[in-house]
């Protein structure tokens, strides 16, 4: 093997690693923190990308205070929700066939909600450092973002027994608009999503083995083109139908 060879071999790898810092490891390290933790930590990490003590205690309480509040937000909000899909489930008549199977699911989801309200934000934080020197970010731990899954999930499950037919070729109860399409678009997007991630990472790693063949080059490159084109070309889509529909299609119910 040639100088030559090996500089481009070692050229194709360190785009690979570079692909693969960029796509399957975003992240380099989680903490878990209360409040006091998560700014002492927060802190720590602004000093080292050279900010004064005094601004980075400043920026560190702002940080952990906003996402408190934010957690603090999505609890009431999935309690709300769950409000008024009880009275969705209380209005049902009892000769309905599908009361007990809501009743049951809601039972569910009364359970799950209960668990994700009794998390204390406070006692639930993240503090992730990323990769590349930028500013790190204060999320809710995985505990407390798993117990909210598992609430939107139980109350999805609601909806979609609320939403089903009675009967086969019957139209879901409810506003189709605002039930039933956000749903189906939302997966379809998720889908779309995946499948070019997946395109995209494939295309990247076909060109990193490609090596000297222009013909397999060519073909990788062509590959995260028309990757890049059909993300665009969903992103461009649900822009639209967003803009148009006025549908929040990012909730479960």
């Amino acid at each position: 093997m040639t100088i030559k060879q090996i500089n481009h071999w070692l050229k194709r790898m360190l785009s690979a690693v570079i692909l693969v810092s960029l796509v399957i490891i975003p992240y380099m390290q989680v903490f878990a923190f209360d409040r006091d933790g998560a700014i002492s930590r927060m802190k720590s990490h602004l000093q080292e990308l050279g900010w004064d003590s005094g601004d980075a205690q400043d920026y560190a309480e702002t940080e952990v205070d906003n996402t408190i509040q934010m957690m603090e937000g999505s609890q009431a909000e999935i309690d709300d929700t769950y409000d008024a899909l009880e009275e969705r489930v209380n209005a049902i008549n009892f000769n309905d066939p599908k009361k007990q199977d809501a009743l049951n699911e809601l039972n569910t989801a009364y359970s799950k909600v209960q668990d994700f309200k009794g998390y204390d934000p406070d006692s639930h934080l993240d503090v992730v450092s990323y990769i590349g020197g930028t500013l790190p970010q204060v999320v809710a731990d995985d505990t407390f973002s798993g117990a909210e899954e598992k609430a939107l999930d139980a109350m999805y499950a609601v909806n979609r027994v609320l939403i089903a037919p009675t009967r086969p070729g019957d139209v879901p109860e409810g506003d189709i608009l605002e039930a039933f399409v956000p749903q189906v678009v939302r997966l379809l997007f998720q889908f779309a999503s995946i499948a070019i991630l997946i395109a995209f990472i494939t295309s990247g790693i076909y060109l990193v083995i490609s090596f000297d063949n222009e013909e397999r080059v060519t073909k990788a490159k062509n590959m995260i083109y028309y990757s890049l084109i059909g993300f665009a070309f969903v992103l461009f889509a649900f822009a639209i139908v967003k803009a148009v529909t006025d549908i929040d299609f990012f909730r479960f119910i």
